[in-house]
C-alpha cells in the first residue's frame, strides 16, 4: 500500500443548526481521487526524490524494498 497508495482526504464535518459541536474534525481518506471533487491530495510532491506522502526518500535505500 505503501508504494501504490496517493493520499486523499476530506472533512466530512457539516454544522447543524441549534447543535453546539466542539470537535469540527471528522476526516475521511481514500487512496486515490476515487472519492470525488470534494477530496483534496494529502501531500504535495515537490522533488523527485520524495515519496508520494512527500517524506524524503534516497532511492539506495528505499523504505519498503521491492
Amino acid at each position: 500500500m505503501y508504494a501504490s497508495c496517493v493520499c486523499y482526504a476530506t472533512n466530512a464535518h457539516f454544522d447543524v443548526v441549534g447543535i453546539p459541536v466542539t470537535d469540527t474534525n471528522n476526516w475521511h481518506w481514500a487512496c486515490g481521487n476515487e472519492g470525488g471533487s470534494k477530496y483534496e491530495l494529502c501531500f504535495t510532491v515537490t522533488d523527485t526524490y520524495q515519496d508520494a506522502f512527500g517524506d524524503k526518500v534516497d532511492p539506495n535505500k528505499p523504505k519498503c524494498p521491492s
